[in-house]
């Protein structure tokens, strides 16, 4: 019983001694903006032997842009980092640009040909705004074809993406929208609906 009992605080104090060092962040951060040691400082935390998800490298180790927003006190883990080289920032300017910050999210939708709106750009972050100007973050390997949609005058729209929220659906002309949004008041009425005239 003794042995057991050795074991236990044995044990209790090895855990208790164990600590590691993780991220804590100094200062608010939007997300976007670059991964910088001024923006953390380094905290021992008692590991609890749990798979705890957490950023191990420095900024000058891994260049990195964040992918959320992050307060002050926050555990940088390691999926709040992105590489850079997987970003490429690009201009675009949309019309009717909702009210939008760095560190939000916009779903931008272009005009096909057909007249139908299609959604090209789901959840990108926006790193600054300039009049119906924004600046966004989108992956590298899709870099020249945003490229050759901001050199184009393809007019762009936007709708400002909310956590959790996705956008999804087939492109559309007005009157298909205008069909889906107004529901049934909008359906055609059939004969046997119509009143019978006195």
């Amino acid at each position: 019983m003794a042995a057991v009992l050795a074991l236990i605080v044995y044990t209790e104090r090895s855990s208790a001694a164990h600590t590691v060092a993780v991220w804590v962040m100094d200062r608010p951060v939007t997300a976007g903006a670059q991964f910088a040691e001024a923006d953390v400082r380094r905290v021992d935390i008692r590991d609890s032997g749990s798979a705890f998800n957490f950023e191990r490298r420095t900024a000058a180790e891994f260049p990195a842009r964040y992918t959320r927003s992050l307060s002050a006190g926050d555990i940088l883990r390691d999926d709040d980092l992105e590489p850079l080289v997987a970003q490429s920032v690009v201009n675009l300017s949309v019309l009717g640009l909702p009210p939008v910050a760095a560190g939000d999210r916009l779903n931008l939708y272009a005009t096909l040909p057909s007249g139908q709106e299609a959604l090209i750009g789901r959840g990108l972050t926006v790193l600054s705004v300039n009049g119906d100007g924004v600046t966004v973050l989108v992956d590298a390997k899709d870099e020249a074809s945003w490229i050759a949609v901001s050199s184009s005058n393809q007019p762009l729209r936007a709708a400002r993406a909310d956590g959790g929220r996705q956008a999804s659906g087939a492109p559309m002309n007005s009157d298909q929208a205008i069909s889906i949004l107004c529901g049934p008041a909008c359906a055609t009425p059939d004969a046997t609906s119509v009143p019978a005239s006195p």
